[in-house]
């Protein structure tokens, strides 16, 4: 109870390998008969690792513990639970650029693909270069500023 972890045990009260699961994660169903364990992955490491991190063995209180999926994997969107920031992740668990949100934020959708940022085109240059003049970095008023469609090409009004 005080850890949160549970695990499974035999007939003599003993701990079957491969049943402990930590806080969070899904629990192994003991009526099932034992199958051969797997090895873990980069992202179960991981996370036993946060949680094990202090001189105790204990969790350090409001660290950030990688998600896993019940295959091991990275969840896709991983949360700091005492910040409220999430963001998301590729395969190997590394964060994807511009994806952090901080708490209140609509979310990023994780599931979508990475698009690779295209150049600004001219029009959006212009109009960005326009948008930004004045000292405080705000735009002059009454200043005319470019029009660019989706594409950042100018509008044809």
């Amino acid at each position: 109870g005080s850890t949160g972890h549970c695990w499974c045990v035999d007939g003599r009260g003993q701990e079957r390998r491969g049943t402990r699961t930590p806080p969070g994660t899904p629990r192994v169903d003991c009526d099932r008969p034992d199958e051969p364990e797997r090895p873990k992955t980069h992202c179960e490491h991981n996370r036993d690792r946060a949680q094990t991190t202090s001189s105790e063995g204990h969790p350090i209180a409001g660290a950030y513990v990688p998600q896993c999926d019940a295959n091991g994997q990275y969840t896709p969107r991983q949360c700091h639970g005492s910040t409220g920031h999430c963001w998301c992740v590729d395969g190997t668990g590394q964060e994807r650029r511009g994806t952090r949100t901080p708490p209140g934020t609509p979310r990023v959708d994780c599931d979508r693909p990475d698009e690779p940022e295209r150049p600004k085109t001219h029009c959006e240059h212009n109009r960005d270069s326009v948008q930004t003049t004045s000292s405080e970095g705000r735009p002059i008023a009454g200043a005319y500023v470019p029009q660019c469609d989706a594409n950042g090409q100018y509008t044809p009004r």
